[in-house]
């Protein structure tokens, strides 16, 4: 691995320190506030062709670690010291609208007969419970009482590396407002939702070691877990720190895009945004099979790749515990039931920059001689800088394929890629068609209820989501609060969104995939690059370079691709920015609170 100060010689760290110090709100907000601290470091990987011969390097010299911890079994057998099995579903308590208005039973006071839904202003709003009679189960769980909900809103720590380019890049929200910003939104979400008379008593957790460092999480976990005595924590460093959550029966609101067999291993304790990564190869799979396999490499900057038919590489970001090696041999192995090859390097990204950057050369030449036509980018948002200046050094111009991992799908990422290369990208997003920020979910819920800015202007709607979740599981499970009545609510919890442009489709259970669901997202965007477009990125920046959404920002279900070609490099129909909310889509408006 390269030392940190021959990155930062180079021309790629000063391209990077350049547009840190320009855009520092929004690397702060997904930086410190752990939307890509969830890509943990990892050892160097191989490169793996259709024969899976050719080595890059050695890998880490272990065998990947376990999901869950053998402690883990043993308690969900158990039932984990709180009775009830840890992975069964216990039956909701809560009553449908319609069931409770045949019933008679009293709704609560904030609900909207009309739609069935609370009265904010949000898409996203749950639907009406049973008024809360005064009863609760009192303490049901381990952090969980009569009144209180025992809650670790964990800090990680950053690593030198990270450090030192934060520091370069100057400051946004600090970590007092980060705290206070999160305790505003359980402050929201306790005076509209249904809590059933608890309130969160929320406990500051700071990283003891680096998010790499698999003794210091262990340690942060079992503090949680045994001195604190949390119901659930907000945010993890890393997967090692999960682990030991589940084995003592804690619940996390945590991790991004891990392959579904982590979160049914740790059922029903973890729940997450986006979508696993196995959803989104999934949506990827149909996408190829149907509308790029057998076809000519039609948008690749090389001439002559324009001319083959396409032939298709995977850039996959993987850990130390090979966390998401599963979901490419997932995506390698669906592919192959359709006679399409891929050849697949694994590289290091996010926060080990030199490591990505010295990984970048081997694997683009690898891509190169095996005459990958199409790359598909399964990357953190800082590796296609890389990658791509390398590609360029190399002479080699692909299609790069876009899966919307971990904000590629922003303009204001996108614009820090060599655009020599990137005007050739193109694919799935996972974000919505965008509005502008005050017409935003997150801000207008924020500023209906509060009557002003939010306190953490650049990371406030990144930290509300793991909040929203644990909020929504709260409202839905009923006066007694366990793991598996949360379950129950949220399984219980209808769709929201679909058909929609400016709103995801959500759920969870098995509303839309044949498993148990715990993530989000179930939907995606056909996107490309147009390096031309002017206008504002996600902080509000403005400047030359946008993803276009095709169809206006279409939502695209499993099962609803088409198996015509692509519609990108073709701005008809398509937007940048929604200047206002599409047809049908404004939300619903409610007077603001006292």
């Amino acid at each position: 691995m390269a030392a940190p100060t021959e990155l930062e010689n180079g021309s790629a760290m000063d391209a990077t320190l350049r547009w840190l110090r320009r855009y520092q709100p929004f690397i702060l907000t997904v930086t410190c506030i752990a939307l890509i601290a969830f890509l943990l470091p990892g050892e160097n990987n191989s490169v793996t062709t259709e024969a899976g011969s050719s080595q890059l390097s050695t890998g880490v010299g272990r065998e990947a670690a376990g999901i869950v911890p053998e402690e883990a079994a043993q308690l969900a057998q158990s039932g984990g010291g709180n009775g009830g099995s840890a992975s069964a579903q216990a039956p909701t308590e809560v009553l449908s609208f319609d069931e409770a208005r045949k019933q008679g039973v009293p709704l609560v006071a904030n609900c909207d007969n009309n739609s069935g839904r609370i009265k904010i202003p949000s898409w996203g709003s749950p639907v009406c419970v049973s008024r809360f009679s005064g009863q609760n189960a009192g303490s049901s769980w381990q952090g969980v009482t009569k009144d209180k909900i025992k809650v670790a809103l964990y800090h990680a720590q950053e690593d030198a590396a990270a450090n030192a380019i934060l520091a370069a890049a100057g400051a946004s929200d600090t970590p007092e407002q980060e705290d206070e910003q999160a305790r505003e939104w359980a402050r929201l979400f306790e005076k509209h939702y249904n809590t059933w008379g608890r309130k969160a008593e929320v406990v500051v957790v700071n990283g003891s070691g680096a998010p790499t460092d698999d003794a210091a999480a262990k340690a942060d976990a079992i503090k949680v877990a045994t001195e604190i005595k949390a119901f659930v924590s907000w945010n993890s460093p890393n997967n090692t720190y999960v682990n030991e959550l589940v084995a003592r029966g804690v619940m996390c609101m945590c991790t991004v895009e891990l392959p579904n067999a982590f979160y049914q291993k740790w059922a029903p304790h973890v729940w997450s945004t986006l979508q696993s990564a196995d959803q989104t190869y999934q949506l990827l799979t149909e996408y190829i099979v149907k509308r790029l396999a057998n076809r000519k490499a039609k948008w690749a900057g090389d001439p002559a790749f324009q001319q083959r038919n396409r032939v298709f590489g995977l850039l996959q970001y993987d850990t130390r515990d090979f966390a998401y090696k599963s979901a490419s041999t997932y995506l390698t192995k669906e592919l192959a039931k359709h006679g399409i090859k891929l050849v697949v390097a694994y590289f290091n990204g996010y926060p080990e920059l030199a490591a990505n950057q010295e990984q970048a050369r081997p694997v683009i030449q690898r891509m190169k001689e095996a005459g990958v036509t199409s790359l598909i980018c399964g990357c953190d948002p800082f590796a296609p800088i890389f990658f791509t200046q390398e590609a360029t050094r190399q002479l080699y111009q692909p299609e790069w394929i876009n899966v919307g991992s971990a904000l590629t799908d922003t303009s204001f990422f996108g614009r820090t890629y060599d655009q020599d290369q990137w005007e050739h990208n193109f694919g799935l997003g996972q974000l919505v068609a965008r509005l502008p920020e005050k017409l935003s979910d997150s801000y207008r819920l924020y500023t209906w209820h509060y009557g002003r800015e939010p306190t953490a202007p650049a990371g406030y709607g990144v930290i509300r989501a793991p909040i929203d979740i644990f909020y929504r599981g709260v409202h839905m499970a009923g006066p007694k609060l366990t793991p598996q009545t949360f379950q129950a609510g949220m399984f219980s919890h209808p769709l929201i969104g679909q058909n929609m442009k400016t709103v995801p489709s959500i759920s969870w259970g098995k509303k839309v995939w044949p498993f148990n669901d715990y993530t989000s997202y179930d939907d995606v965007v056909e996107i490309w690059w147009d390096r031309n477009a002017r206008g504002e990125d996600e902080i509000g920046a403005d400047g030359i370079g946008m993803y276009r959404y095709v169809d206006g920002g279409k939502r695209i279900l499993p099962g609803q691709f088409p198996r015509t070609e692509p519609r990108v490099f073709d701005p008809r129909g398509t937007v940048t920015v929604h200047q206002n909310y599409p047809p049908g889509e404004a939300p619903p408006q409610y007077p603001r609170p006292s």
